[in-house]
């Protein structure tokens, strides 16, 4: 379970399982050697993680349904709701007429959602990785793919890239120096009143859009390289060394895939279960390329 912290005016108790009373989720390793031979050998070893929520109790002193247990100054919240998968994130969308459009106010910039809605949940529902190793004569190759998948992320970076003219979806308009945003207005005709570009860009931020910042938290990335070699077979007969393993190992290596733009698909400034999918501008990943040296005695 999880919840607000126990000195949170908010705290009440949340319960989680999956489709049944007990929970649900799966966990899966595989190891295979496709070739191998008294030279070569290649080995894989997969492993993966399933796994569903629900939130089925909130505690007897909570009023309704939900709880936020956690916000962001920029525009988004985390809630637990009872019946619904653990980690909801809420926010502000576009507000849309019953054929999906856009709707806008009379000074042509668009509306939001008279209430917060649901954008889906913060936790991942599957993770996992593939590791490949190949040695041949003393000389070893492994590389690490792993990933993430199932979640959703309101981006604050996103949210202060956009306000502020560095994001791409900022460059509508700027040409002309108007935008007329596509939908309609409220008497349902289609929408044809121009807006000054610096005030439609605006718009994210004085109403609190949080809808144009909700991503895919899913990547898959290529996490570790290791190349290594055994000199454990160039060493003199002795009684004190009997192995001797360099290796040159590399780590975040590369991201293969992502939706969120602008930062690498593990870089918050919030470390928090109560802040999941919530990003705010955090400190870059760093890539490291070190070696390991190992020495049996």
């Amino acid at each position: 379970g999880c919840g607000a912290g126990e000195d949170d005016p908010r705290h009440g108790e949340v319960g989680a399982r999956g489709r049944d009373e007990g929970g649900r989720g799966v966990e899966l390793a595989a190891a295979v050697s496709p070739n191998r031979s008294d030279n070569f050998e290649w080995r894989i070893l997969a492993n993966a993680t399933f796994n569903e929520s629900e939130v089925i109790s909130l505690g007897g002193d909570v009023e309704g349904e939900s709880i936020t247990v956690g916000g962001s100054f920029f525009h988004g919240e985390l809630r637990q709701v009872e019946g619904q998968p653990m980690a909801q994130l809420y926010g502000w969308a576009w507000k849309r007429d019953a054929s999906g459009n856009i709707v806008h106010a009379d000074d042509g910039r668009p509306l939001r959602t008279d209430q917060q809605v649901s954008f889906g949940s913060g936790l991942p529902t599957s993770w996992g990785g593939i590791t490949n190793s190949l040695d041949y004569k003393g000389i070893s190759f492994s590389f690490l793919i792993d990933w993430v998948a199932g979640n959703k992320v309101i981006s604050g970076t996103h949210v202060n890239a956009y306000r502020h003219g560095l994001d791409k979806g900022s460059l509508l308009g700027r040409e002309e120096g108007f935008v007329v945003g596509e939908g309609v207005n409220q008497e349902g005709q289609p929408n044809t009143v121009p807006v000054p570009v610096q005030t439609w860009h605006e718009t994210i931020r004085s109403r609190r859009l949080a809808e144009i910042s909700v991503f895919d938290g899913g990547s898959w990335q290529l996490r570790q390289i290791s190349l290594g070699y055994d000199f454990t077979k160039h060493l003199p007969e002795n009684k004190y060394i009997r192995g001797v393993r360099l290796n040159l190992v590399a780590n975040n290596v590369a991201v293969l895939s992502q939706d969120i733009p602008h930062v690498h698909p593990d870089q918050n400034a919030i470390i928090s279960d109560r802040q999941a999918g919530l990003e705010a501008t955090g400190m870059p990943v760093t890539r490291d390329i070190g070696f390991n040296l190992n020495i049996k005695f």
